[in-house]
């Protein structure tokens, strides 16, 4: 496995050794794990560029649209926490990355581009013109991708734990035995080995966004992360931050890359304030 994958598994896998089986939130994970995501008052597949995307939908009439993407190797099942937290101001859709999750596959590499027009279809199946965003890692990511190239389709944006580019990672410390162990329980639970490894060589070459396309985002934007992130350089979460227009930085101090799922609470009133304005 190459040096930057290492690092991002490594990161997302502190949450599972710390967690119950049931807890595991990777793609392929076993069937307990999706009863822990709140049922949507909809749900299904959309035929969109190829492959069929899971969504759920909750409060379905409600205003203000946010779509939650969930991060690298993940599922919809990561924003549990804060599905109920938002659920009674806004209309909530959540949904699993190609590959991932309940969501199938094509052949071509998995990449975030191509992530990205799995959401602009899903939004244009879903009769969506325009939304909030909030994107953990990965989908941190696909959302910075959609602000800088489809703006006409994004309101709010909402980034936790997110690069814009490689350079943004820590080193690599070395393959610890620890982290092996990691990788290999993540592995476990995984069942999409053409997924791993797509998402994980993409970590390594991707993304790549320019100062000039961060300059272009010009909508309410919160750079989020946590004081112990275990990933992203501080630095360039701050750098990342600086370059967009207007944008809000934030650092939550208790905890890492898993904020979202290590301090629901914290992250949930930092996310809801950005969203409703509070």
């Amino acid at each position: 496995m190459a040096p930057v994958s290492r690092i991002l598994v490594s990161a997302l896998a502190m949450a599972i050794l710390a967690m119950p089986m049931a807890e595991l939130g990777y793609v392929g994970a076993m069937p307990i794990h999706q009863s822990l995501l709140p049922k949507p008052d909809h749900a299904g597949f959309a035929a969109v560029n190829g492959v069929k995307i899971w969504y759920g939908i909750y409060n379905p009439k409600g205003p203000d649209p946010v779509i939650l993407l969930h991060g690298g190797l993940g599922s919809s099942v990561d924003w549990r926490n804060q599905i109920p937290a938002l659920v009674g101001k806004h209309k909530v859709i959540v949904a699993d990355s190609r590959g991932q999750g309940r969501s199938t596959r094509a052949g071509q590499p998995i990449s975030y581009d191509l992530m990205m027009g799995d959401v602009l279809a899903l939004m244009d199946h879903l009769k969506i013109k325009k939304a909030a965003f909030a994107g953990w890692s990965d989908g941190g990511i696909i959302a910075l991708d959609i602000a800088i190239h489809h703006p006409d389709r994004i309101s709010k944006l909402f980034t936790y734990g997110a690069n814009f580019n490689p350079d943004g990672l820590f080193p690599d410390p070395g393959a610890t035995m620890m982290s092996n162990l990691r990788i290999r329980v993540a592995s476990l639970v995984d069942e999409h080995a053409e997924t791993v490894r797509d998402v994980t060589e993409m970590w390594n070459e991707e993304p790549d966004f320019t100062p000039e396309e961060l300059g272009s985002i010009h909508i309410p934007t919160m750079i989020a992360d946590g004081a112990h992130e275990e990933a992203i350089k501080p630095e360039h979460t701050r750098e990342l931050a600086e370059m967009i227009p207007g944008a809000e930085l934030a650092i939550l101090p208790n905890v890492g890359h898993s904020g979202l799922l290590e301090d629901p609470a914290d992250f949930n009133k930092l996310l809801v304030g950005f969203l409703d304005g509070s």
